[in-house]
């Protein structure tokens, strides 16, 4: 706790609310952190060059103490063994002298013998010291990070907590992590008890069987972690009263027995592996490579990555209280079951291969093992068919992989990035949300435009390499060549295409809801709701830049020529070059889903009709928009209202005190660019409350997607100078103009052209609406956001603050300092 108060007051950005309140603090920190982590991540965020030295005399340093340590426990545990000893050859003295033999019996136990047995090693567990200080220090731990961080959302902003929060502040990451040592070293108590007694062989010639010292360990250590996660519920339940807080008992079972499960399997397994092997080292070594899978990427680092190297891992992800566990519970299941039953044919293994808890080998002679390939194949079984579906649902990607792909694709296809290609200048989409089976089928019909002045003879088509490929019809058209492993396929038109002409091609391809992934990213199809986002779902037409390696090293460790970084203004400066030009398209929508949701798209509502349980809306835009549509399937929770011709529409429950305040800002930004720029082109702008899946907010053309947590729940705290609900939706608001008018589709504009000029309409729009004041506030908090932004990359600021440290590296670059003269 001690090191975790230290760390927030040294900007460690793994801490909610971190900064840095003494830059001396900071640079003792450098040098004196006992894990190292404060250089660590000063040298991760690109500041490598003079943090080095401190990292290396950092571990030199705690090296040297940890050495003088050992060497000193180690003479303190020489002495108390001679003391030991020297009692033990007193008291055998003593028993020689007083031999006194009975006969024994060699029935086996009962269950009251062996509840005796649980409960003295249960109760040798709780009598140590060092055990009651864990647990209470536990249960202290996680009140204080709950009472901390459950009412927290972010910088300036609260919301009222719930069970849901103060459990997610701990119970998906800290949990697991300290959960797995505790229970590795209790693992180590209870399996070494015997031998470090000096009684391991005296227990092998008891009449217990194996089975029962395993089963019997297990239940001892699973007694330890219910207690564990007892004590976790006390200390979150006390930081609830604290905070005043609603408690939800439900919530509490399902987080803490969810993860109670898979640290269940941990501690499994650690048993079995003190059962297993009698040398201590190699137990030890054993638990230690189980938690180096769990907690490290190592697998990944070797090139061989898969969930299932993650012993115990789900992908159940904290609920929120917008829409629960939908994300990640169907996915539970299937990985426990198959993780309770690997930990079980461990036990198993354990019992029938280990003589009595002392780790002898059983006797081969009078003991036939060969049954034990059935739990063997069972096993075998359930986690290949875990494989093949995980598998058939997502490729297994990593860093690796994916740069491998990205080289193949441009070292196959790099001859089509100069190449002329049609653009797609419109788009029918049909598409059928059915949410209950988790599916949606996606038919399109591209139309190709030819804008050179040159016939095209050659089209290449793909789609991203994760999804499967989708059913093609190219008319008048042959295929020329077909890449598989990239997904993209070259037609040759029997015809050219001649300039200014119009061609076609369909598209069709269902999306279903991976069982065993968790939602993540921008599409899921789930009975709450559903959104698609056409990138990267739908398929692509011409060479994807998106898909080649930026990186210089990488590149050249691919073998790849160096690569040419065009400014924007050169990208249009000829107009037949493939990639002078914005993507606009216009767009036909016609979606149908169930009658109790709402579907959704850009574009104006010209049709709706009703058959039966399902209903059917067609949008179709006015304009072309920029090239990234979307499909929602909504519950029929909306506020509508209209300003200046504009249909604006809060797509969240009616009852949000929220919703006003988002109808507010939208309203403002409109009015502001209608006056200093250009009016809104669309007759309507969505906005819709998501749930967390990854982001605060992000704009669409006509559509605004918010965070529920961030937009809706959330309030400003008492030190807010400024409504962070209201700046987001100004900011995302911008970026109709911003984004996706100019700067559309060019990642060279995105600094400048998208982001800095949002963030300059945040701020004039919050001077009109709050006064000088709040806008001031926000500066001081951007300011605030680069500072620490610029110490993390460059060292601290030297006198005269952003724009003198910006105007030496980046001479008039400054858009934070730059807005704030615009707004004032």
């Amino acid at each position: 706790m001690g090191y975790l108060y230290l760390a927030s007051l040294t900007g460690n950005p793994i801490l909610v609310s971190s900064t840095i309140s003494s830059e001396l603090l900071y640079a003792c920190m450098l040098w004196l952190d006992p894990f190292g982590i404060t250089a660590h991540i000063k040298a991760l965020n690109g500041h490598s060059t003079d943090t080095s030295l401190a990292i290396w005399m950092n571990r030199l340093l705690f090296t040297a103490s940890a050495a003088v340590g050992g060497v000193w426990l180690c003479q303190f545990a020489a002495v108390k063994r001679a003391i030991k000893s020297r009692r033990e050859r007193e008291s055998t003295d003593v028993l020689q002298s007083s031999k006194v033999y009975k006969a024994v019996s060699t029935q086996p136990p009962g269950f009251s013998h062996l509840l005796t047995l649980w409960g003295q090693t249960v109760r040798h567990l709780l009598s140590q010291r060092i055990n009651i200080v864990l647990l209470l220090g536990w249960s202290v731990l996680v009140f204080n990070t709950a009472a901390s961080s459950a009412a927290y959302v972010e910088p300036f902003s609260i919301h009222a907590a719930s069970s849901n929060d103060a459990l997610r502040s701990y119970a998906f990451d800290m949990l697991p992590l300290l959960g797995c040592v505790l229970l590795a070293w209790w693992a180590w108590q209870i399996g070494r008890r015997a031998q470090r007694a000096h009684f391991a062989e005296v227990l092998a010639a008891t009449p217990l069987r194996s089975i029962w010292l395993v089963w019997l360990d297990a239940l001892t250590l699973a007694t330890m972690l219910a207690l564990l996660l007892l004590l976790s519920a006390v200390g979150t339940g006390f930081a609830e009263l604290f905070l005043q807080s609603s408690v939800s008992l439900q919530s509490y079972g399902v987080a803490l027995g969810a993860n109670g499960l898979s640290l269940l399997v941990i501690g499994m397994l650690f048993i079995a592996l003190q059962h297993s092997l009698r040398s201590s080292a190699l137990a030890a070594g054993g638990m230690a490579i189980i938690l180096l899978l769990k907690f490290t990427p190592i697998m990944a680092w070797l090139g061989m990555p898969h969930t299932l190297w993650n012993p115990g891992w789900t992908p159940l992800q904290p609920a929120d209280d917008f829409w629960g566990y939908t994300a990640s519970a169907q996915a539970f299941w299937p990985y426990m079951r198959a993780w309770l039953l690997f930990a079980c044919t461990a036990l198993i293994f354990a019992s029938a291969l280990s003589h009595r808890g002392s780790g002898l080998p059983v006797v081969r002679s009078t003991q036939k093992t060969y049954w034990l390939a059935l739990p063997a194949l069972l096993c075998v079984g359930v986690f290949w068919q875990l494989h093949l579906q995980l598998t058939e649902e997502r490729p297994l990607y990593n860093s690796v992989k994916r740069e491998a792909f990205k080289a193949n694709y441009e070292k196959s296809l790099g001859q089509w990035r100069d190449a002329l290609q049609p653009v797609i200048s419109h788009i029918d989409a049909r598409i059928d949300f059915y949410p209950e089976a988790q599916n949606a089928e996606l038919a399109l019909r591209y139309t190709l435009t030819n804008p050179h002045s040159k016939p095209i003879r050659d089209i290449l088509i793909g789609r991203a390499a994760f999804y499967h490929a989708a059913e093609l019809a190219v008319p008048d058209a042959d295929i020329l060549h077909s890449y598989p492993e990239l997904n993209q396929t070259i037609y040759r038109l029997r015809v050219p295409m001649q300039p200014g002409e119009t061609r076609q091609f369909s598209a069709a391809f269902s999306y279903q809801q991976p069982e065993l992934w968790p939602v993540s990213g921008q599409q899921f199809v789930t009975p709450a709701m559903s959104y698609l986002r056409s990138v990267p779902l739908i398929p692509t037409l011409g060479y994807q830049t998106t898909y080649e390696l930026t990186d210089e090293h990488l590149r050249a460790d691919h073998g790849l020529p160096l690569y040419k970084k065009v400014p924007p203004s050169m990208l249009f400066a000829n107009a037949d070059a493939p990639r002078g030009s914005y993507d606009w398209i216009t767009l036909t929508s016609t979606l149908s889903t169930n009658r109790d949701q709402v579907a959704l798209s850009q574009g104006k509502l010209t049709d709706h009709q009703q058959q039966g349980e399902r209903h059917t809306y067609t949008y179709q835009t006015r304009s072309p928009i920029r090239a990234i549509p979307a499909w929602f399937s909504l519950p029929a929770l909306v506020t509508r209202s209209e300003h200046n011709g504009v249909n604006l529409n809060v797509f969240v429950d009616p009852a949000s005190a929220a919703v006003p305040l988002h109808m507010q800002a939208m309203t403002d930004t409109l009015d502001w660019f209608a006056q200093n720029l250009a009016p809104y082109r669309a007759s309507q702008l969505n906005l819709i409350a998501m749930p967390e899946i990854g982001l605060s907010g992000y704009a669409l053309p006509q559509l605004i997607l918010i965070n529920h947590d961030h937009g809706f729940r959330a309030h400003p705290n008492a030190k807010a100078g400024f409504d962070q609900r209201y700046r987001r939706t100004v900011h995302e608001t911008a970026h109709q103009w911003f984004g996706h008018d100019i700067g559309n589709g060019e990642p060279q504009d995105s600094a400048f052209l998208i982001e800095s000029l949002a963030k300059y309409v945040e701020l004039v729009v919050i001077e009109q609406r709050y006064g000088q004041q709040a806008m001031q506030a926000l500066v001081d908090y951007e300011q605030q956001r680069f500072d620490q932004a610029h110490r993390n990359h460059f060292g601290p600021l030297r006198n005269g603050g952003c724009k003198q440290e910006l105007s030496t590296i980046f001479p008039g670059h400054c858009s934070i300092c730059a807005a704030a003269q615009g707004a004032g």
